[in-house]
């Protein structure tokens, strides 16, 4: 039994099952049972932290065997719909209870022993419906699927090639999360009305809205970048040239202003953008991530020049 317990420690996330005693053996007998004990007789509440520690625990279970909640909700009906402690009533219908909603409002107020009790059982629900998916044959989601794998793909098939982070806005949910989350919804929506509105409509208009918003921040990063290099390729022509000091200085500053642009959470830039068969000016705003993108892409080029110029400034010879 020792041995089998050490086993687990290594790995954070088996560490802290272990520790609420939430491990089994081969044959599927929880392990343990020492610190269960000492648990009972603590008569601890649950806190915040075990909470937390618990949704880890669960969301880790989900993501070793490849699944979503989602998943779970649609094919595990005739398990879960017979647990009223584990099902919540949402837009008038029955759906399983969701791990977040598990550790922040069902566990709030028990003693930890009792939680680990009842976490035992959401546990085994889960279990039970994971294997009654592999029963049906019910594949592994791998990667990206749907309209989400398309705009994943699209953030890379231009250069310059952007991230999902570059689309944040500031207190607006992730372009990319919004679509990832109604491509899962329409997925797995069982009302036959609700799930051709989101398949047939609403993940359509979304997909345009997000590709929309995918070009006009490539187009603001590709000027920015455009900018740097203009400004860099200024800067050369300068080292190669007879200057007064003050034309150097003037740069230089000018060097500095761009650099302030890391501190700015946004940008507004006026890019081309292919419009109606023709290239036109649009203002676009770029976030903080595409600003940062940009300078530490250019930051060896700009650090060289500087150095370069400052050395000229001050009557030193540099090798250009």
């Amino acid at each position: 039994m020792i041995n089998k317990a050490h086993q687990v420690l290594g790995d954070e996330i088996k560490k802290k099952t272990y520790d609420w005693c939430l491990s089994t053996d081969e044959e599927g007998f929880y392990i343990n049972r020492k610190k269960l004990a000492q648990i009972m007789k603590s008569r601890a509440l649950v806190d915040e932290e075990f909470g937390r520690e618990i949704e880890l625990i669960l969301q880790n279970e989900l993501e070793v065997k490849g699944r979503i909640w989602e998943e779970l909700n649609y094919h595990g009906e005739k398990i879960w719909e017979r647990e009223k402690e584990f099902r919540k009533q949402k837009e008038g219908e029955i759906e399983l209870l969701k791990i977040e909603d598990f550790c922040q409002d069902t566990l709030q107020g028990l003693s930890q022993y009792e939680a680990i009790l009842l976490t035992r059982r959401y546990l085994s629900i889960l279990s039970n419906i994971m294997k009654l998916m592999e029963k049906k044959g019910v594949g592994k989601r791998e990667g990206k699927q749907g309209y989400t794998k398309f705009v994943y793909e699209f953030l890379k098939k231009e250069e310059p090639i952007l991230t999902k982070e570059e689309l944040d806005e500031p207190g607006e949910v992730n372009w990319i999360e919004k679509i990832e989350q109604l491509d899962i919804k329409g997925n797995y929506e069982r009302n036959k009305k609700r799930r051709k509105e989101i398949l047939d409509k609403q993940l359509p208009e979304l997909y345009v809205k997000v590709r929309q918003k995918i070009k006009e921040t490539r187009a603001g990063k590709s000027k920015l970048l455009k900018e740097w290099d203009e400004k860099i390729a200024e800067g050369n022509l300068l080292l190669g040239s007879k200057v007064d000091k003050k034309t150097i200085e003037k740069f230089l500053t000018e060097l500095n202003d761009f650099f302030s642009l890391k501190g700015k959470e946004t940008c507004e830039v006026e890019a081309g953008m292919l419009t109606d068969g023709e290239i036109r000016n649009k203002k676009v705003v770029v976030n903080q991530e595409v600003i940062k993108q940009v300078i530490e892409t250019k930051e060896g080029e700009i650090s060289w020049l500087k150095e370069q110029l400052e050395g000229l400034l001050n009557g030193e010879v540099t090798k250009v």
